[in-house]
């Protein structure tokens, strides 16, 4: 199955780093995100090109391989594993939240930094926090 159409969107519509709008002036490192990205713990996911919900909702039950695993809220190993990017996992985490379509839970979500945080990173714990309107969904054949 071809993801190519999932892929480009994800590409056109993220970059990697944060906001870079003019709107969001406040860079300081202590403060809280701003309105146009999201940490997804390695690195933060700015939104470009105006994504929204509706079209990313669209892609993802046209083209992501086992919805229902979307569905329920997998982490970027798995959802690397089914796009053959780790990356492009997180970029699609953020991406998600950034639109409205789920939440990005890192270990900061529970308030952990550090070493404790990076050693649960590292093991999957920054995941999409699942959406059921993607298994209200029938995938496109």
């Amino acid at each position: 199955m071809s993801y190519q159409n999932l892929v480009k969107y994800i590409a056109n519509h993220t970059t990697r780093g944060e906001c870079q709008c003019g709107r969001c002036c406040d860079t300081r490192p202590d403060r809280d995100a701003p309105r146009h990205s999201v940490n997804v713990h390695f690195f933060w996911v700015a939104v470009q090109n105006n994504p929204t919900k509706d079209e990313l909702l669209a892609l993802l039950r046209a083209e992501y391989p086992q919805l229902d695993r979307l569905a329920k809220g997998p982490s970027y190993i798995e959802m690397g594993g089914a796009l053959g990017d780790q990356g492009l996992a997180l970029q699609l985490i953020g991406l998600g939240e950034l639109v409205g379509l789920w939440k990005a839970i890192t270990p900061a979500s529970l308030g952990l930094t550090g070493e404790q945080a990076n050693e649960l990173a590292g093991k999957g714990f920054v995941m999409a926090g699942g959406n059921q309107e993607l298994s209200l969904s029938t995938k496109a054949e």
